[in-house]
């Protein structure tokens, strides 16, 4: 069935929802053809798996908490948090949860919402967030937003372009466990993705790195971080508001392996740190 309505329509994808309670016993009196519920919750999600990646092999199948678990990890390539458009902070430590076994596969978090009158700033943190934590996704009305908000939008889709790689390939790292207040890492080889989402930090290992984004998502105005294992020597830095818009650039020397940074940056922008 899944497989003949996929040919039908020429899909590219499904998005298997509402099975999150099918692992419940069955004890009717007809018969029962596989050893309990979820051994047939399995090889249900296998057959569709099979038949349409056969048909189409890169064909998305989607899906989000609860079922985006370890178990369904090898039925779906695409895991998402649960629903929850406007509770950010419970997404954003979800997303955590799910980067953590979604080696080899595609996240995203539910697609981020605001109200029209929103603050641009925190409109950028949002932005940011979906940007950093698996494919950026959105569920507003172009049409109805300000300009503003518009022009944020496109500043960190155009972020996420410009990295994608190295955020696809990078290793995904949680640097403090703060539930609703995550900070993280992202690291592809020399680069590193540094996404703050709270005052309160925990140093980060940044040794080799030459090229370092650092990330407010925060409520404050400024970042306080240790950078321990930090190239010595001189640096080039750009600070960018939310619109990710240059707004200071410096040259800075690092004369110590373990940096205490404290900048100035706006909330939803970031600091960029390159080796010079």
């Amino acid at each position: 069935t899944f497989l003949e309505m996929a040919r039908k329509y020429n899909l590219d994808g499904y998005w298997h929802d509402f099975m999150d309670t099918l692992h419940v016993p069955c004890h009717a009196a007809h018969a029962h053809y596989t050893s309990s519920p979820g051994e047939g919750y399995n090889r249900c999600l296998a057959a569709v798996r099979d038949a349409v990646l056969k048909w189409k092999p890169d064909f998305l199948i989607e899906t989000r908490m609860k079922m985006s678990n370890i178990n369904v990890k090898q039925f779906a390539n695409v895991l998402e948090t649960y629903d929850m458009p406007f509770d950010f902070d419970l997404n954003r430590g979800l997303g955590v949860f799910v980067k953590s076994f979604a080696s080899g596969v595609a996240t995203k978090l539910d697609p981020v919402q605001w109200h029209m009158y929103e603050s641009n700033e925190n409109v950028a943190k949002l932005c940011a967030t979906v940007a950093l934590m698996g494919i950026p996704v959105f569920g507003v009305d172009l049409r109805l937003l300000p300009k503003s908000h518009v022009s944020v939008m496109k500043g960190w889709i155009k972020f996420y372009r410009e990295h994608r790689q190295d955020l696809i390939d990078g290793e995904f790292t949680p640097v403090s466990f703060a539930l609703l207040f995550p900070e993280f890492q992202i690291r592809n080889a020399r680069k590193i993705f540094l996404y703050i989402g709270a005052s309160s930090t925990a140093p980060v290992n940044v040794a080799e790195c030459d090229e370092i984004y650092i990330v407010n998502a925060t409520d404050a105005d400024r970042v306080a971080l240790i950078l321990d294992g930090i190239i010595r020597g001189q640096w080039h830095t750009n600070t960018c508001n939310c619109f990710l818009e240059t707004i200071r650039s410096s040259d800075k020397t690092i004369e110590r392996s373990s940096e205490y940074l404290d900048e100035s940056i706006p909330q939803g922008g970031l600091l960029a740190l390159w080796k010079s």
